[in-house]
């Protein structure tokens, strides 16, 4: 079921009451109607289960049946660095990261991005970004939206390191070394830092200052993947292995 994110001001005495795009959404593109049920989570992290006693144009009301504490819990905190990618393929990169479970994402400009953020579009990009990190973490039924951070340098996100677990750099120039090879023998705990360059890889001098920062270079294959694939399969392969994917 999805979720529809509220505040908690908009449930009194034990009835929901919406206005705005949501309403828009809910009654219109989703086609709810009186007697259907739907979920809420408030800025608390509080879930609400909600049956639709009233739905118009402008306003929907709702009961609330039962309220709820406990939100899913992920055995990982995925942090994305993805390098900024052309506009149609990051928006999309966003969404799907969502949807495979990330806590943070944070666009990276690399030695090879091409689209690069205009100081005068940053605030309005992020913005549209958080939009779409919004809807798919509604849709996908998530407690939470990633932090998305504003965009970074390659060598200051790199700098970050000492903050998580384990670090990973798919790379097309590893030969040796497989993902799930070394998720087997090197995982240390539940914090993954994931960078994922942009269409043109990652810099022989990048990979190199990612290695002295201790990323491990991984190969995910012989297939030369684009740079949204090869997210997508990462973010997917971490989930399966070590993740939440196929866990009741």
């Amino acid at each position: 079921m999805p979720v529809f994110f509220i505040h908690s001001k908009q449930i009194i005495g034990g009835v929901l009451q919406l206005t705005g795009p949501l309403v828009r959404h809910v009654g219109g593109a989703l086609r709810q109607q009186i007697g259907d049920r739907i979920f809420v989570i408030d800025e608390q992290k509080i879930g609400y289960d909600v049956q639709l006693l009233e739905v118009t144009p402008k306003r929907i009301v709702g009961k609330v049946l039962q309220e709820k504490r406990k939100a899913p819990v992920s055995p990982l905190s995925i942090t994305l660095g993805q390098a900024i990618l052309k506009s149609k393929k990051m928006d999309w990169i966003l969404q799907k990261a969502t949807e495979l479970g990330v806590s943070r994402i944070v666009p990276v400009v690399t030695e090879r991005t091409v689209v690069t953020p205009r100081p005068e579009r940053v605030e309005i990009q992020h913005h549209r970004w958080e939009e779409i990190l919004k809807e798919a973490a509604q849709q996908a039924g998530r407690w939470e939206i990633p932090q998305l951070d504003f965009p970074t340098d390659f060598s200051r996100l790199i700098k970050e390191s000492p903050n998580f677990d384990f670090l990973l750099l798919p790379w097309e120039g590893e030969e040796k070394k497989g993902l799930r090879e070394v998720l087997q023998s090197n995982l240390q705990g539940p914090k993954i830092l994931v960078l994922i360059g942009p269409e043109g890889g990652f810099s022989d001098h990048e990979v190199l200052l990612a290695r002295e920062h201790h990323f491990i270079p991984v190969s995910l294959g012989w297939r030369i993947l684009r740079a949204e694939t090869a997210c997508l399969a990462m973010l997917a392969m971490l989930q399966y292995e070590i993740g939440d994917m196929g866990r009741v």
